[in-house]
């Protein structure tokens, strides 16, 4: 027969150690992907800006600018 010991703390350990990473890389792929997206936001916004049927671009752009604090204060 084979006994077999098992160190609860060290795997435990090493799944939260391994959550933390798969967490980080998931965190930095938001914030590339998010980034990304605001850039073709703003610069579609930009892009519009000045057209007369579009008089709320600015506040359309304000409120982007907002969302994309909130955004970076929830991921951190």
């Amino acid at each position: 027969m084979v006994k077999v010991i098992i160190d609860k703390e060290k795997i435990r350990d090493m799944l939260f150690v391994c959550g933390i990473e798969e967490m980080e890389i998931m965190a930095s792929l938001f914030r590339e992907r998010i980034d990304n997206m605001l850039k073709k936001v703003v610069d579609a916004i930009r892009l519009y800006e000045n057209d007369p049927y579009l008089k709320d671009a600015k506040k359309a752009l304000d409120v982007m600018y907002e969302t994309k604090e909130r955004i970076r204060n929830i991921i951190g």
